[in-house]
């Protein structure tokens, strides 16, 4: 760990711990609030313009150029977020919170149950910062705009996890880093996937009900961090992600 490291722990903590309004929305925020919001992204994304496609040809359809950048997201977000949970697992770095001395305003017993749900170890690296990091990513697939807002949200939400004691910030540095190459890879093989991702788009129009229910399952999965999808693997594969 760098000196760095330490500092900026606390210094983000201090931050946080100005009274207890700031510290429970550091904790609300840096829970669901952003799986829910890359959610709303996708959803956005896939209907900017429009609810149908007409033809297949990114230079002539802004839809269907939309919704191949949606899928090209979300399967190098989700290649992050994994790969991120396997480095977990192999490097367990204790999380600051497990010895270090933040400042926390909220009662022993329920900081306590905080802890016990994010756990002492597994710091390095941020699977959350991966999946995040590969939104913003993708978004400048279609606008240097939407890029760096995404970029802003996921270094706002970084700093609240590392305020928090959950990470440092060479933790959030390798998760971003993991989700702009989860993306990466995942841009420069989507022309080999036009076969899986051409048929899954035209479904979308031709079988809407039952199509946009499963979009909402696995949009609900996001916000769950995939929780339903390691457990299939799991279940299907005995392929099991740590986390």
């Amino acid at each position: 760990m760098f000196l760095w490291d330490y500092t900026l722990v606390q210094w983000l903590n201090h931050l946080i711990a100005q009274s207890e309004r700031t510290f429970f929305a550091a904790l609300f925020l840096s829970d669901r609030v952003p799986w829910v919001l890359c959610s709303a992204v996708f959803v956005a994304l896939w209907f900017v313009h429009g609810e149908r496609m007409n033809r297949m040809d990114e230079t002539q359809d802004p839809v269907y150029r939309n919704r191949v950048v949606v899928v090209t997201i979300l399967l190098g977000a989700a290649l992050a977020f994994i790969a991120a949970r396997i480095l977990m697992a192999l490097w367990d770095r204790p999380r600051p919170l497990a010895w270090m001395e933040l400042q926390v305003l909220m009662p022993p017993e329920k900081w306590q149950k905080v802890v016990e749900a994010v756990g002492t170890g597994k710091a390095f690296p941020s699977d959350h910062t991966a999946f995040w990091g590969a939104v913003s990513a993708g978004l400048f697939l279609l606008s240097p705009w939407l890029g760096a807002v995404g970029t802003l949200a996921t270094l706002f939400f970084a700093a609240l996890r590392i305020a928090l004691g959950y990470h440092y910030p060479t933790d959030i540095i390798a998760g971003y880093a993991i989700g702009w190459m989860g993306v990466a890879i995942a841009y420069a093989l989507r022309d080999r996937m036009r076969w899986f991702i051409n048929p899954i788009l035209q479904l979308f129009d031709q079988q809407p009900a039952w199509m946009y229910g499963f979009g909402m399952l696995v949009l609900l999965d996001i916000t769950q961090r995939f929780a339903w999808l390691f457990a299939i693997l799991t279940i299907l594969f005995g392929f099991h992600v740590p986390g």
